[in-house]
């Protein structure tokens, strides 16, 4: 008698026959190829993720490995554009503001933008210093040719060619981001 049972066929017969002997042999030659096949399965697995591991670790250590400091990662040229609200004083209401700056190696920065407040468009220049922890956030300070003093808190993402932030300072709500020219 033949019955199927999980895709394994059986063959009923009397013990000792070679038809059991087939049976079994075809059952542990599955079972074998289901433990090659998760295996192979776990070696992409731990290859796919020692890359990603790899790569993330490059990217994070980008400026330090070559004997760099973590805030030279920010050298250069940036454009941004970001908006928000003053919450009181005379210039209460929403703004929005872009520019371009530029980091020396040391995080020293100096820019200029274009702000509309409440319509009201100016132009402004601004210096400040930066610091960048080993994990990618960091923090900015600036003060700009209206003698205002500005603190800001950002991430670097995208392989540190972007810099998301938000404004610290109470009384403002600012949030935006900065991309590498």
């Amino acid at each position: 008698m033949i019955k199927t049972n999980h895709s394994l066929v059986l063959i009923a017969s009397a013990p000792g026959n070679a038809g059991e002997k087939r049976v079994a042999d075809n059952r542990n030659e599955r079972i074998n190829i289901m433990h090659a096949k998760r295996t192979i399965l776990g070696l992409i697995a731990t290859g796919v993720l020692a890359t990603v591991w790899t790569t993330t670790g490059n990217q994070r250590a980008q400026g330090s490995s070559e004997g760099k400091r973590p805030i030279a990662i920010l050298k250069g040229s940036w454009g941004y554009s970001f908006g928000g609200q003053v919450l009181d004083g005379p210039f209460a209401g929403p703004y929005v503001t872009a520019g371009r700056l530029e980091f020396d190696e040391q995080g020293n920065f100096s820019g200029v933008d274009t702000i509309n407040s409440n319509g009201q468009v100016v132009s402004r220049t601004y210096v400040g210093t930066s610091t960048v922890n080993p994990d990618g956030t960091g923090s900015l300070a600036l003060v700009d040719s209206f003698a205002n003093s500005i603190h800001l808190n950002f991430v670097l993402v995208h392989g540190a060619r972007e810099m998301k932030f938000v404004q610290t300072d109470p009384g403002v709500l600012t949030e935006g981001s900065l991309q590498r020219q």
